[in-house]
């Protein structure tokens, strides 16, 4: 399996003091972010045949291990993984990195987050992907 670039990966303590990590790659391009959220179990590494795809065109990208995965905090009570709270995770390292709209590609459970990033008018577009590795 492809593996995105360690030097790449930054940590953001979100305003409910979760800790997130992330893949983090800035446009080369006059091109937007992409934002990829990854399915259930899964880590941010299952988008890199994708971030090297699209990288290569000179998109910016950000591709979270989302809550409870990789080297993302993970809390023992059932009620921190709200989608709407994980949402919101998302929007602070959005808000961090002084990222106004994003292109988002979704999988799986995470989809759903999608709902809550877009009532924040975040979103340029969303793709929604049952198989990520079929892209």
């Amino acid at each position: 399996m492809l593996r995105l670039n360690e030097d790449h990966y930054k940590h953001l303590k979100t305003r409910r003091d979760f800790v997130y990590t992330y893949y983090y790659e800035i446009p080369t391009a006059k091109k937007p972010f992409i934002l990829f959220l990854h399915g259930f179990p899964s880590t941010s590494h299952d988008w890199a045949p994708q971030a090297g795809h699209f990288s290569d065109k000179g998109y910016g990208l950000i591709i979270p291990d989302l809550l409870g995965y990789g080297d993302t905090d993970k809390p023992t009570n059932p009620k921190e993984y709200r989608l709407a709270a994980m949402a919101r995770d998302v929007m602070d390292i959005l808000d961090y990195e002084s990222i106004n709209n994003v292109l988002l590609v979704g999988h799986d459970w995470y989809v759903i987050c999608t709902y809550f990033i877009d009532e924040a008018n975040l979103l340029t577009s969303t793709v929604a992907l049952r198989y990520p590795l079929e892209l």
